[in-house]
């Protein structure tokens, strides 16, 4: 639905590290900072040898190398691109930065944030989605992809509404949570593994249970490593699918006893889960 556009990125503090040199880079996408105001900041530089280290640090060196190195070098120009399609930003000095003998000096590679949280970084790429013409569907689902004869992905099957397209594209995006299977998405029967991703804002996931029957019976998922507190953790679980149509329903745990819940009323407080 519309109001729940955005994704968790509606929740967030806005706050977004990209690598930069120094401060004329920052000034570029903070065109209103004064002399005066820049004078009293350190913000020193975050390279993007600094921000891989992080990534592979926070990984615990599992992270595809290729694709961090691929998201690093294009944090700078991402930032560049958001500011030119209107996202204002501001410096994020209240809680990642220190006063000391009147200046105040930035940390851990984030410095700006977007005007308006995340709130305000999706309310202006949209309002400029709408200026550039593009139409967004809402309470559309993906259920398929069409590939050509060569075996490349040409096109998408939806479903909108009662009704079941299949639109030809340059491109098709995806992004997905939870189970790493679409919705509607189909499997061929025989021996598989169900895969997913859980996460708590308080503390490390102790449990994911499954079910394959609409919620009526549920089994415990495998854990993978790493496990840590407030991050993603990764799931599975091995199914001998029969075929036929099934619901699958995933709910997590977490070491403090949080169960997730069955059903969340839409809310501006936190994550929908």
């Amino acid at each position: 639905p519309k109001q729940a556009r955005g994704g968790n990125s509606y929740f967030t503090d806005g706050a977004i590290r990209f690598a930069y040199k120094n401060l004329d880079q920052i000034r570029e996408i903070l065109p209103e900072l004064t002399e005066t105001r820049a004078a009293q900041c350190d913000l020193g530089s975050y390279t993007e040898e600094n921000y891989l280290e992080t990534l592979i640090s926070l990984s615990q060196g599992k992270i595809d190398r290729d694709l961090a190195r691929t998201l690093v070098s294009s944090s700078y120009q991402t930032i560049q691109w958001m500011h030119q399609q209107g996202v204002k930003f501001a410096l994020l000095d209240r809680n990642q930065a220190f006063k000391s003998k009147g200046r105040y000096h930035f940390w851990g590679g984030l410095v700006v944030k977007a005007v308006g949280r995340g709130v305000g970084s999706i309310e202006s790429l949209f309002a400029r989605a709408v200026d550039l013409g593009i139409e967004v569907w809402y309470e559309t689902r993906a259920i398929g992809l069409i590939k050509n004869t060569q075996g490349q992905i040409s096109g998408i099957k939806i479903k909108r509404g009662q009704k079941t397209l299949t639109l030809e594209t340059a491109a098709v995006i995806l992004a997905s949570g939870g189970f790493e299977l679409p919705w509607d998405g189909e499997i061929s029967s025989g021996k598989r593994l169900l895969r997913g991703r859980s996460w708590s804002g308080v503390d490390k996931i102790s449990k994911v249970e499954v079910s394959l029957d609409n919620g009526r019976n549920w089994q415990l998922a495998r854990l993978r490593q790493p496990n840590l507190s407030q991050a993603w953790v990764r799931w599975d679980l091995e199914w001998n699918a029969r075929p036929g149509h099934y619901q699958l329903l995933a709910r997590a745990t977490d070491s403090q006893g949080n169960r997730q819940p069955d059903l969340v009323p839409f809310n501006q407080k936190g994550y929908l889960y």
